[in-house]
């Protein structure tokens, strides 16, 4: 088992914790980690993996070979600054995401276009086919994706669905929304798409 727990750092719902997977089960499991998205150093190559398995940390060494980005002084530096130094910081982020996505819940859940409770991290998953049946006189077509008809009718930048399964029309009635910027930058985001 890989467990990615890269946006454990970043738990929006109170009454929710993190429960890492090793706690679990701790034989033939990978954990990985980085201080990239709760402290945006995705660019310094400063990531690792929690191994406790000998025979599978020995063949993790090898396939990683080649697929894994070295680390790097500065993002080493930087990573141990972030856990080390920035747990305020992080604190004060959480709380932030936290009155974003209170603004996306008040202004996009009532008209179902944001449906699921929303626990960690700053990922929302809107339900564009129910936006646009809410939306008239666009420019773009139905045949589009999702994202490229938000983009042509809103001037909004989203993560199409299909990219996140294997199975795309699972999912493409979807659209992600990264909602860690500044609130005035979602609330534009947000007063561009209930314009209609």
């Amino acid at each position: 088992v890989c467990a990615d727990e890269v946006h454990c750092d970043l738990i929006l719902d109170e009454s929710c914790e993190h429960i890492p997977f090793s706690s679990i089960r701790d034989k033939g499991v990978i954990t990985l980690h980085a201080p990239s998205k709760t402290y945006n150093l995705a660019g310094l190559t400063a990531a690792f993996a929690v191994i406790t398995d000998d025979k599978l940390l020995h063949e993790f060494k090898i396939v990683k070979r080649g697929i894994c980005a070295d680390s790097n002084v500065l993002g080493i530096t930087a990573m141990c600054a972030a856990y080390e130094e920035g747990e305020t910081w992080r604190r004060e982020l959480v709380e932030y995401l936290r009155g974003n996505l209170k603004l996306l819940e008040e202004s996009l859940k009532p008209l179902g276009v944001l449906e699921h409770d929303h626990k960690s991290t700053y990922l929302a998953w809107l339900n564009a086919e129910k936006l646009y049946s809410l939306k008239q006189n666009t420019k773009s077509t139905a045949e589009m994706k999702y994202a490229d008809r938000v983009l042509m009718d809103f001037d909004i930048g989203l993560n199409p669905g299909e990219d996140f399964s294997d199975r795309p029309s699972d999912y493409s009635k979807y659209v992600r929304l990264n909602f860690a910027c500044p609130r005035s930058t979602l609330q534009e985001a947000i007063s561009r798409m209930l314009d209609h």
